[in-house]
């Protein structure tokens, strides 16, 4: 069973197995350059041929994505072509292509990802895996055969868009090229087990975010906390230096098993900061512990990732984890 143990702020864990004769074959499409490279001459052939040539990932693009409807639409072939002529859109879409022109670096950190997936769920489908431009409507899309990446969304912190979008500076932070594989591995996992309506107490918020940070870290066993759960490297040496502080914060607040949404928000949610703390903590803390409480039970137990990922009794996590804070 894979371990993690936490000595001075650092994972020394043994979740790096050794994947090397595990062969995954990993299909990559650009959606997008197929999609602008349609001869406006030809709507319709064109819009026909990407239909067949994507199937349900062409249905999802334009009825969810971008929002003009399916094929059963009569006005789809005029609805795209407005998309891909709009001068905003092909400007952002050149952009994408002058910086991911050459994808093999993410190909080669999403096939090692998935081999890591196949280890720990034989069983499970391999998506395939499909790049995409939608005007800043998605980032990760998944569904059970299709990873879909919005391009747009990882052009790095300083871009322009993102000013003009008005992206909050603690947003566009982790809008760049190595938050990729991280946000997918932890949309499939966020996709594959869903907090159920009856877990809404914060604790069980905490505990589900935090194993979604362990899947993720699962896959990605030699990435720094950092780009694991989005925190700048500053942030994660505030957690672990303030780490008992935030546990007492939370029993002594009696937040725990608060069922609030506006309360609990606070804690797990996104922000420039957590309420409660200084402005230099990182919001979403209450994520963080949970992963720490994570890798405790995991260290504590012999349970294998599948059977965590299961795991309905959330709070039980807790009890059975044996978590110190470190002082």
């Amino acid at each position: 069973m894979p371990v993690i143990l936490v000595m001075n702020g650092c994972s020394v864990n043994n979740l790096d197995v050794d994947v090397s004769d595990i062969v995954v074959e990993l299909k990559f499409k650009r959606f997008e350059k197929d999609l602008f490279e349609i001869d406006l001459e030809k709507m319709e052939i064109g819009v026909s041929r990407l239909n067949s040539e994507y199937g349900l990932f062409f249905d999802l693009f334009t009825r969810r994505i971008v929002n003009i409807g399916g094929a059963d639409n009569p006005n789809l072939a005029i609805s795209l072509r407005g998309f891909i002529t709009d001068p905003q859109i092909i400007e952002v879409f050149g952009a994408t292509q002058k910086l991911y022109a050459d994808i093999e670096q993410l190909k080669s950190e999403l096939l090692q990802a998935f081999k890591y997936y196949r280890y720990y769920f034989p069983n499970l489908y391999i998506p395939n895996v499909v790049t995409f431009v939608s005007g800043f409507n998605y980032a990760i899309v998944t569904t059970d055969s299709i990873l879909g990446i919005g391009l747009e969304s990882y052009l790095g912190k300083e871009s322009k868009y993102y000013r003009m979008l008005g992206y909050p500076r603690y947003k566009s932070l982790n809008m760049n090229s190595s938050a990729i594989v991280p946000d997918c591995m932890r949309m499939i996992a966020s996709s594959d087990y869903e907090l159920s309506e009856s877990q809404k107490d914060l604790l069980s918020q905490m505990i589900h975010e935090g194993r979604i940070l362990y899947f993720t870290e699962a896959m990605l066993p030699n990435m720094h906390d950092s780009l694991i759960i989005g925190f700048t490297a500053a942030q994660v040496e505030w957690c672990w230096e303030n780490e008992k502080n935030m546990w007492t914060f939370y029993l002594n607040k009696e937040v725990l098993y608060s069922t609030e949404h506006t309360e609990n928000i606070k804690y797990i949610g996104e922000g420039p900061f957590t309420s409660g703390f200084s402005n230099e903590s990182p919001a979403r803390t209450g994520q963080w512990v949970g992963w720490q409480v994570v890798r405790s039970f995991m260290n504590s137990n012999e349970v294998s990732l599948k059977e965590l990922m299961e795991e309905e009794d959330l709070q039980s996590i807790l009890t059975r984890s044996n978590y110190k804070p470190r002082k």
